[in-house]
């Protein structure tokens, strides 16, 4: 099992990071050639877009649950028809008083196809079909750094995003239909429980794992001007980075908790899945030290900043790294079909915006040394409770 484990996690770790590095070099070329302001008004855009985007989150991680259901294939195609018109309102509602028009209409003209990517990419990783899924997310980052190159204004970078989604479901939905034709639903065949009950956890994770890596875009732009803003944004060029390793492993053991809940994990399993997870987050720590060196060259190169300093890299590094604890509580709560837990680890980011708020931090600095230690108090005790609750669960 844990061969396996390694084996698919070092597969989608090698297609994240290229399609990761793909991403994070969008985002370097945006920085160069936009301004500040209109760099900000950019990632601010795509963060909400992110949240709204958890729709789309919410299909693929019911699609993970129901996999095993053939019966739950087609609620997933009622349900995300539904989701692409909601989420096409919701669009227009939330984006509209952070985009310009043109950035909006960009946005909503491939909402729908966002969804429907979410819903076959749910699929495969839930057959674990961990080639194709990886690929589907490779060549949407392909696309959108493509348009990135040959892009010059907001608008067209917001088109090189749009690209992205309509490319990944197109790859998605081929090696869906090559998957279902060798068997793939038969042999994942024979899951069960409450539909509705799989909706509102799938909801739930879609959008913790959503807002847990932007909450602190969001708060930095409560509290800072745009100028700030599209700092903060560079040094994510780094801190998201790290982001992807651990978000890889997320991807893998999702499917083996939810399979594992319902035929039963052993502890002497659970413990090799955690030695691999402690793995990838000891790595990430030590690519955040390397950033941190490294960093302040870079971005003068890569992106004409002589203003990032090896403390603040460091710093939004470190604070990335530690929410993995809350992505991976929040998954196994959603594995284990606990409503309640789930609602508990979404809401507790909720603190962090209410205490910036309340402490009206002066500078950046002050801010990335605050979500630091808030981030990484998340992290452990997400951390130690999904420990607890998986020991809970485990047979001897």
């Amino acid at each position: 099992m844990l061969g396996k484990l390694v084996k698919s996690s070092l597969l989608l770790l090698i297609l994240n990071l290229s399609g990761g590095f793909l991403h994070y070099l969008f985002q370097v070329v945006a920085a160069r050639r936009l301004g500040l302001s209109d760099y900000a008004e950019l990632i601010v855009a795509m963060s909400f877009y992110q949240i709204l985007f958890s729709l789309s989150s919410v299909m693929q991680y019911f699609a993970v649950m129901r996999s095993r259901s053939r019966a739950g294939h087609a609620t997933l195609v009622v349900l995300t028809v539904v989701s692409a018109v909601l989420g096409v309102a919701a669009c227009t509602v939330v984006l509209a008083g952070y985009s310009t028009p043109s950035l909006l209409l960009i946005l909503l003209l491939t909402y729908p196809s966002a969804l429907l990517a979410g819903f076959w990419l749910g699929t495969l990783q839930g057959w674990q079909a961990f080639m194709a899924f990886g690929l589907s997310f490779f060549a949407g980052a392909v696309t959108k750094f493509g348009g990135a190159l040959v892009s010059v204004t907001k608008q067209q970078y917001a088109l090189s995003v749009a690209a992205l989604a309509i490319i990944m479901m197109l790859a998605a939905f081929i090696f869906y239909l090559h998957h279902a034709r060798k068997g793939g639903a038969d042999v994942a065949a024979g899951a069960g429980g409450s539909g509705w009950r799989d909706l509102a956890l799938s909801s739930l994770a879609a959008f913790g794992f959503v807002i847990y890596p932007i909450f602190d875009l969001l708060n930095v732009r409560m509290l800072f001007e745009s100028e700030t803003v599209g700092k903060y944004g560079q040094l994510q060029l780094f801190s998201k980075m790290l982001y992807f390793a651990p978000a890889t492993l997320l991807q893998v053991t999702f499917p083996y908790y939810v399979k594992a809940f319902e035929s039963g994990v052993t502890l002497s399993e659970h413990i090799k899945v955690r030695l691999l997870e402690i793995a990838g987050l000891a790595a990430s720590y030590i690519g955040a030290l390397v950033f941190a060196v490294a960093g302040p060259a870079i971005a003068t190169k890569a992106i004409g900043s002589h203003t990032l300093e090896t403390r603040e890299i460091f710093l939004a590094c470190a604070s990335m790294v530690p929410l993995y604890g809350l992505m991976s509580s929040l998954q196994v709560s959603a594995s284990s079909k606990s409503i309640l837990h789930c609602v508990v680890f979404v809401s507790v980011v909720l603190v962090s915006p209410t205490i910036a708020r309340l402490a009206g931090f002066s500078s950046l600095d002050d801010y990335l040394v605050f979500s630091v230690i808030i981030n990484t108090l998340f992290g452990l005790a997400g951390f130690a409770a999904s420990e607890w609750r998986i020991r809970r669960l485990c047979r001897v």
